[in-house]
């Protein structure tokens, strides 16, 4: 390999890792989805090619975050930083290493995430394989790009992005709203975190057991369900116990990388399945009951509710809505 080539003064769109990401809120939505739908995404996306590992759905929840980060730096933190707004739709997932029955591995992988900005974009997509996109609106009215917006990642309601809404000769690229939030109508006071349900939202209906290698036995299926709920566990009390940014979380993803051959574009020329870690410092959260809703419309460039296992264009309950404030978090080179 050789050095990447950069502008005179150290500039590019696709930025040098590591990334530092400073003062991020999010709302976290934990939506029931189509178990099926989501193997099938991660199928096609990340059971591919010459990787020895397979994913499957940890359970049945799509993990929806909508962030808002202050402040992105990049490797050379002397080229300054970006305000991102980052809209994600994770499949929580279990990584079964060659034939092995037992789950060798849990990464999250995100088939749709929208950014704010093209070098946002440029880098999620070059470096790691994220399947960045952009989106042109987060919110009916606030520009959430101005100064004057108060960065708060309950005013991100919306995804409103470039799509092709059929398939056709004539079909013309516009801005589609493929994502809707829908609060309640009277929102209730927020609550602390409670252990139990942190717990039974990220398991959903529990892990894949049954996979290429066999039938694993009951007892070792009840074993690994809690063993990833005691893992949990030990996260939210550590969260509840105040331990502020001592707290460390590793977020493993897992991406599709690849690039289309300059000289047949029909083929990939770089197509490889990678994971990376976030690692995170999480200072507080709480969580907000009431009936949070999430909506998505399908269309041919975009089949988000097919894809995330979702019905089109019908409001979905989240079992689950929290909010992270004030938190730091890198994401570190793939391993």
């Amino acid at each position: 390999m050789t050095n990447y080539i950069t502008g005179p003064t150290g500039y590019a769109v696709s930025l040098q890792g590591p990334y530092y990401e400073t003062d991020a809120s999010m709302r976290i939505y934990f939506v029931p989805a189509d178990r099926s739908k989501l193997e099938a995404t991660l199928d096609r996306y990340v059971n591919v090619g010459s990787s020895n590992t397979t994913y499957k759905p940890l359970g049945n929840r799509v993990v929806a975050c909508f962030t808002n980060i202050l402040e992105v730096r990049a490797g050379d933190t002397k080229l300054g930083y970006m305000h991102e707004i980052d809209v994600a739709f994770f499949i929580p997932a279990l990584g079964y290493w060659g034939p092995s029955p037992i789950p060798t591995s849990v990464a999250f992988f995100a088939p749709y995430l929208f950014v704010n900005n093209p070098w946002a974009m440029a880098t999620g997509r070059e470096v790691h394989g994220f399947r960045k996109d952009m989106a042109v609106r987060y919110h009916p009215t606030l520009d959430v790009n101005s100064a004057a917006w108060t960065n708060k990642p309950g005013d991100l309601t919306q995804v409103v992005a470039w799509a092709i809404q059929a398939k056709g000769n004539n079909s013309k690229m516009v801005p589609i709203e493929l994502a809707t939030v829908i609060p309640p109508s009277a929102v209730p006071a927020s609550v602390p975190w409670d252990i139990d349900d942190i717990i039974a939202e990220a398991i959903g209906d529990g892990p894949t057991i049954v996979e290429p290698g066999g039938q694993v036995p009951d007892d070792l299926g009840i074993g690994l369900r809690m063993v990833f709920a005691k893992a949990i566990e030990k996260i939210a009390s550590a969260i509840l116990a105040g331990l502020n940014l001592s707290v460390a979380i590793h977020v493993p993803l897992v991406f599709l990388r690849q690039f289309r051959d300059p000289f047949d574009s029909s083929l990939a020329d770089v197509q490889q399945i990678i994971e990376a870690d976030a690692l995170a410092g999480i200072p507080n959260g709480v969580k907000l009951p009431g009936a949070y809703q999430l909506k998505f419309h399908n269309t041919a460039s975009h089949p988000i509710a097919d894809e995330l296992g979702m019905p089109n264009d019908t409001p979905v309950n989240a079992s689950l809505t929290l909010e992270l404030s004030a938190f730091n978090f890198t994401l570190n080179h793939a391993s």
